[in-house]
């Protein structure tokens, strides 16, 4: 219902209400802004028409804050659907990368693994029995040096002895340590060894 605004001179004032032409959103005039008070809206004097242009007034205000609040709620969606392909995007790309690093560090221990197992049981054949093949690695240096001086001084003597054996005719000595070991294969396992570690 449209409200009149009696002036001073007596005559009938009705707010001018836009149409849907002058709306920035396309609404009906129900929904636009009203017109602006008269210009001489100061130099009313009775109570009625005080009353009248509050409530003009009263109606103007709301209607703006109504407007105020649909463009402030349609300018955080804006920014809310502009903000989210970004924030998106973003997440997205911290996840791939640090997926890839897990995927790649997977991977390398993958084939370390892979690798060590082939070198070990490929080039070695059956998986070696590591703690005698590190007795006699241990134990090479011992037996060369032994089998060695042994093999001089039997030279020099004449002196023959199982084949072997550290010690010179030693029948007693047939079960040792020592004489278990046998340098070829530690030498064979010796290279292995270097080739694995290079």
């Amino acid at each position: 219902m449209t409200s009149v605004i009696k002036t001073r001179n007596g005559r009938n004032h009705i707010p001018y209400d836009r149409n849907s032409s002058d709306s920035n959103s396309g609404s009906n005039n129900e929904e636009d802004h009203l017109a602006p008070p008269p210009p001489d809206v100061n130099s009313w004097t009775t109570v009625d028409e005080i009353h009248v242009v509050l409530t003009y007034l009263t109606t103007q205000d709301a209607h703006t804050d109504s407007k105020l609040y649909t463009l402030l709620l349609k300018e955080s969606e804006l920014e809310y659907s502009l903000a989210c392909p970004q924030l998106l995007r973003a997440h997205l790309g911290r996840q791939v990368v640090a997926a890839s690093k897990e995927t790649l560090e997977v991977v390398a221990d993958v084939a370390k693994l892979i690798t060590s197992d082939l070198v070990v049981t490929g080039s070695m054949g059956e998986p070696q029995n590591w703690e005698n093949a590190l007795t006699d690695i241990k134990s090479y240096r011992f037996s060369f040096l032994v089998q060695s001086s042994m093999s001089s001084i039997r030279g020099c003597k004449g002196v023959s002895s199982h084949s072997g054996s550290p010690v010179p005719g030693g029948a007693a000595h047939k079960n040792s340590e020592d004489e278990s070991v046998d340098i070829k294969d530690v030498d064979i396992l010796l290279s292995e060894v270097v080739v694995i570690l290079g």
